[in-house]
């Protein structure tokens, strides 16, 4: 899944929920499956928290996707595939 697939689908869902409230999510294509985090805190690395928890999850050299909430008004998507990762900051609209 590229990363502005799954930004489609975060937008969807912040359009729905709001962003105050928005729970990191994590996709694993080769799964279908989505995960979301709850209690993440406001401050610190909240990147790392994040993706610490995703890959607790996924499986050796699995492909997965996580979106989190960056700011007030914007989220982060982060793609990974084996050592390669890849991530973009999106505006919410």
């Amino acid at each position: 899944m590229e990363l502005a697939a799954f930004a489609r689908l975060t937008e969807r869902i912040i359009r729905d929920q709001g962003i105050a409230d928005f729970l990191s999510i994590a996709c694993y294509p080769d799964r279908q499956e989505i995960r979301g985090l709850a209690d993440v805190p406001e401050h610190g690395d909240i990147q790392t928290m994040v993706l610490d928890w995703v890959r607790e999850l996924a499986r050796p050299d699995e492909e997965f996707l996580v979106a989190f909430k960056h700011s007030p008004l914007q989220y982060k998507v982060v793609r990974v595939i084996a050592s390669d990762m890849k991530s973009e900051i999106f505006n919410i609209e």
